[in-house]
């Protein structure tokens, strides 16, 4: 593997025997933006999370760079509703330092909402959140999966243009 961040060869995720994702063949190198498209049940997030290594992989390779830090946003997060947990707990859970979240923040624009409930956030903020969460790693790879599910069009919008 020369410059490559992630790459894939072959690679297949089966759920009960029956492939999900199907011998892919896939090489990511630095400073790559790479879009997976398809129909739902396609398996797009099931080729994420092995590629994350949160789904095991069935066959094929799957070659990560050494100390390569990845950056996610979920295509959806679901937290217990009874937990109390603020904007600033959430980013901090990250294991960054305050300040590391707090520019994170400011630069998805929700530094204002440091003590506001993680659960009382609009679609639109809570994806700004998650990628400010994945950006506060510094990440030499960033995935995004679906980071405009459940945002109006004005907010995915403006969503986009802070990815760009």
């Amino acid at each position: 593997m020369t410059d490559a961040l992630v790459e894939l060869h072959q690679l297949t995720v089966n759920f009960d025997d029956r492939p999900v994702v199907d011998h892919v063949d896939l090489r990511v190198q630095r400073g790559d933006i790479i879009t997976i498209i398809g129909p739902n049940g396609a398996g797009k997030t099931t080729l994420i999370k092995a590629i994350l290594g949160i789904q095991p992989v069935s066959d094929g390779t799957l070659t990560i760079a050494p100390r390569l830090t990845i950056g996610y946003v979920p295509q959806h997060l679901t937290l217990e509703t009874t937990l109390p947990l603020s904007v600033k707990r959430f980013m901090l859970l990250s294991g960054r330092s305050h300040q590391e979240c707090v520019e994170a923040l400011t630069k998805t624009g929700v530094e204002h909402l440091l003590d506001a409930s993680v659960h009382r956030l609009s679609g639109g903020e809570k994806q700004r959140l998650l990628l400010a969460r994945a950006l506060a790693r510094r990440p030499d790879l960033l995935v995004l999966d679906e980071p405009a599910q459940g945002v109006d069009i004005n907010g995915q919008a403006s969503l986009y243009e802070l990815i760009r």
